[in-house]
């Protein structure tokens, strides 16, 4: 069966836009939706920003530690998307 998209909040977008473009790789080739889905290795990535690391340390738990990370990486795809939109100068 497959799992319903978790509604994105404020926080998951708001934090997603610090990430460097490298970043946003990165985690877009470690999420689940790859084949390789590895949620602890895209943790480490989301961690290196202060804010995002603030917000996930907040959790009350590891279940929900990890329902925050991946909220995080639902809103990296549309970031991802949104980014790619963008024209560059």
């Amino acid at each position: 069966m497959a799992q319903a998209k978790k509604k994105l909040g404020k926080s998951e977008v708001s934090l997603i836009s610090r990430l460097s473009d490298e970043d946003l790789n990165t985690v877009l080739s470690l999420s689940p939706q790859e084949f390789s889905g590895d949620s602890e290795a895209v943790s480490l990535v989301f961690q290196r920003d202060r804010e995002i690391d603030r917000w996930l340390a907040q959790s009350k738990d590891y279940e929900e530690f990890f329902s925050r990370v991946d909220g995080l990486i639902e809103a990296s795809i549309v970031e991802a998307e949104a980014r790619s939109k963008k024209p560059r100068n």
